[in-house]
């Protein structure tokens, strides 16, 4: 009896680990201003509206805080901001501009964007390019 209760947590364990990739994307989209703790609080993601009426966003992790000095993000656009791992951000501005932002626990940060690498979309996740406008995923 024991071994059979034993054996079926064991069967449901699998089956939680074996959703289908992407199945937590929505979690790590976002779309509002407030602060967003990710994987397991490896990395925050704090989105402010600024006094300017623009929107600025930091990402934190370990000792890595990344994030434009001016406000990118025009308030009232279609911004979005994917958390792909606790390593890499993407950011659409709700216009032109696509950002991948990489951190390391080190300190490291790196930014990229579309307009110095035009084919920074091959990178992106699915899930981000999915959201973009039409227009951009040409």
């Amino acid at each position: 009896m024991r071994r059979s209760i034993l054996t079926a947590l064991f069967a449901l364990g699998l089956l939680g680990c074996n959703r289908p990739p992407g199945s937590d994307d929505e979690a790590r989209f976002i779309t509002s201003t407030g602060t967003f703790k990710l994987f397991g609080g490896q990395m925050t993601v704090s989105v402010l509206e600024t006094q300017n009426g623009g929107i600025n966003y930091t990402v934190t992790r370990g000792t890595s805080m990344a994030g434009p000095t001016d406000p990118l993000i025009r308030k009232g656009s279609a911004w979005l901001i994917y958390a792909a791992s606790p390593d890499a951000v993407w950011m659409h501005d709700g216009e032109t501009n696509v950002l991948l932002i990489e951190l390391s626990d080190k300190g490291d940060s790196r930014f990229t964007s579309i307009g110095v690498v035009p084919d920074l979309l091959q990178r992106a996740p699915p899930a981000f390019v999915d959201r973009l406008p039409s227009d951009m995923k040409k």
